[in-house]
């Protein structure tokens, strides 16, 4: 008996395992992914401009596009300018391109735009608009006909000399003397206003507050100013540098021109800069642009609103990218140190400009592909195969330490913002002539 109970449990195991291995060799199909809804991206955009504008360049229509980023078009419009235009659009997709299509009778020819890879409802104010909200009126000061006479000049004949007031007045000359060491300099004032004259050769400045319509100044002790070099990567030999000072930062309209340079049109002797040596000004604008010897490759710094002006400035060389096609329907480029957030490039031909912007992580570009599957109702019937590259264009903003941090693509708030822009930047600009 006991034989025979310990066969029955052998060939029941045997069983139990014959079908399990059959299971295992032919599992069940796995069951279908739940099918992809569409969504529905509620949009509301307006192209504002100002009346100046649609009188100067009669821009009264422009044409919007949404597409998806297979090419897909979800909407496309042609809207009446500072008009709102609402829609719902029904999609699978995550990422879109928005495109702005205006044409400028001024130009003859036609304006684009295109973000690509944005959230299309989180624009309002369409790319290209030229208006913001809740600017102050613009209140044109009463100019008075002025006139300064600087005494006891001690310059040499014919030695140049830049003039500024704090309206931004700027008149640039070279001294001829009229006999009695003398120089008369007639402009419009503004009430309140301040005078700097500079011999930037000498590096001798004079800092005078107006009182009156005739003042005279005597010129028998100037002031010395500082002498700087602005440090380039050796790809840059040529600098255009200009930097202005703001005697009093609560007041935008106390902003005076202070220095500036030209390659290959100004000399200062042994600085490319001059500014006051005293503290007369509380902040600062600076900003340089140096170029290669072609004047194809710019990089320029920024920095608007400074406690200093900045004598050690950090430029964009080729380090910064690689580029391994610009032809109109295969752009490819690479950012080996540091993704910029965005890059733009600029097509244009007779007819069109067309400047595209897209994440950095885009480094492969089809733009006459992208363009034409647009199929847009202002373009239509113009040969887009001929466009070509204009430009190339990044950049950064800078951290305390002025270390390059990408920027991503962010829509246009509209908001106005009386001071100027508090963080420095460095930008990168390829043209093509």
């Amino acid at each position: 008996m006991k034989s025979i109970a310990l066969s029955a449990l052998f060939c029941t195991s045997c069983i139990v395992t014959l079908f399990s291995c059959s299971k295992n060799d032919h599992p069940l199909p796995p069951s279908p992914p739940p099918a992809v809804k569409d969504s529905t991206i509620h949009v509301n955009y307006i192209y504002l401009v100002t009346v100046y504008q649609i009188q100067l360049d009669s821009v009264k229509q422009v044409e919007i596009i949404v597409n998806e980023d297979n090419g897909k078009v979800l909407l496309d419009t042609i809207a009446e300018v500072n008009t709102n235009i609402i829609a719902d659009l029904k999609t699978k997709a995550k990422s879109f391109d928005l495109t702005i299509v205006r044409y400028r009778p001024v130009a003859k020819a036609f304006y684009l735009t295109t973000e690509k890879a944005i959230d299309p409802a989180a624009w309002t104010i369409l790319p290209g608009s030229d208006s913001l909200f809740g600017v102050p009126p613009n209140v044109i000061p009463a100019y008075t006909p002025t006139t300064v006479t600087y005494n006891n000049v001690r310059v040499a004949q014919g030695e140049p000399y830049m003039f500024a007031t704090s309206n931004t007045n700027i008149i640039n000359g070279y001294y001829s003397n009229p006999g009695n060491n003398s120089l008369q300099v007639p402009f419009q004032n503004v009430p309140d206003g301040d005078a700097y004259l500079v011999f930037p050769g000498r590096a001798l400045y004079n800092f005078h507050h107006l009182t009156g319509a005739n003042d005279a100044v005597d010129l028998t002790g100037m002031d010395a100013a500082v002498r700087i070099r602005i440090p380039r990567p050796a790809q840059y030999p040529n600098l255009n540098a200009f930097l202005n000072g703001f005697v009093d930062p609560s007041n935008l309209t106390k902003n005076m021109h202070l220095s500036h340079y030209n390659s290959g049109t100004d000399t200062i002797a042994g600085a490319d800069l001059v500014y006051p040596a005293r503290r007369i000004f509380q902040k600062y604008s600076n900003s340089f642009t140096v170029s290669d010897a072609t004047n194809s490759i710019f990089s320029n710094f920024s920095d608007e609103w400074a406690d200093t002006v900045d004598t050690n400035p950090i430029f964009i060389d080729d380090s910064y990218y690689t580029l391994s096609s610009s032809a109109n329907n295969n752009f490819s480029v690479g950012f080996p140190k540091l993704h910029p957030g965005y890059y733009s490039t600029d097509w244009n031909t007779a007819q069109f400009y067309w400047r595209l912007d897209a994440p950095a992580d885009s480094t492969l570009l089809h733009p006459l592909e992208m363009l034409t599957s647009l199929k847009s109702k202002l373009l239509t019937g113009l040969d887009l195969t001929s466009m070509k590259i204009e430009q190339f264009s990044f950049y950064y903003q800078l951290d305390q330490h002025k270390q390059p941090v990408a920027v991503k693509l962010a829509p246009l708030d509209g908001k106005f913002r009386a001071l100027p822009d508090q963080t420095p930047s460095v930008s990168f600009n390829r043209i093509w002539h």
